[in-house]
């Protein structure tokens, strides 16, 4: 009998302690929220990764633009190298490997881990993630800046030499040293 009230009075308590280890809403929020936003970078990053192709082909167009203009102009381009160009193609790759590297390495979320493992993990995978977009913005970046110097100097030589072999302004339909008579 002593066995049986004590037993009755041990269960619901037991019951009641188990019940109480599973996360609260807050946690389950925290946590659904934090993998929201590991979501979004991720997506953010592959999305800027998918326009490296196309940024690394504007790199190499330019690359011959430059090389078509240093044969051209060689005196005006005396002092201007494609160095910029070939430096942000480097960085575009590295930056294009390490996305890969950080996206492969990003740990999943298991919502039956305890919330602090699960949490630990997410923060890890946004900590990632928010140093590959830099990087990868960086690289963008440096891409894009070395293509508009390159388009400035054609723009500038361009204009040098369209100035100086436009026609004189003379009337149309004349020829120079000819006069119509009437």
């Amino acid at each position: 009998m002593k066995y049986l009230r004590a037993s009755t009075l041990l269960l619901p308590l037991l019951a009641l302690l188990f019940a109480g280890c599973g996360k609260s809403q807050e946690q389950k929020k925290m946590e659904a929220d934090l993998n929201s936003e590991v979501n979004a970078l991720k997506t953010d990053v592959e999305s800027s990764l998918s326009g490296f192709g196309e940024l690394r082909n504007k790199l190499d167009a330019t690359r011959q633009m430059h090389d078509e203009l240093q044969k051209k102009y060689a005196r005006q381009m005396k002092n201007h190298s494609a160095d910029d160009i070939t430096a942000a193609g480097r960085v575009l790759e590295t930056a294009k490997e390490e996305a890969a590297v950080a996206l492969t390495n990003l740990s999943s979320y298991k919502e039956q881990l305890p919330h602090d493992q699960a949490m630990k993990g997410l923060n890890q995978n946004k900590e990632a993630l928010v140093k590959t977009k830099d990087r990868v913005t960086e690289a963008m970046k440096s891409a894009t800046a070395a293509i508009s110097n390159h388009e400035q100097m054609k723009n500038k030589l361009t204009k040098k030499t369209s100035s100086k072999a436009k026609p004189s302004a003379k009337a149309p339909g004349k020829k120079a040293g000819t006069a119509k008579a009437r």
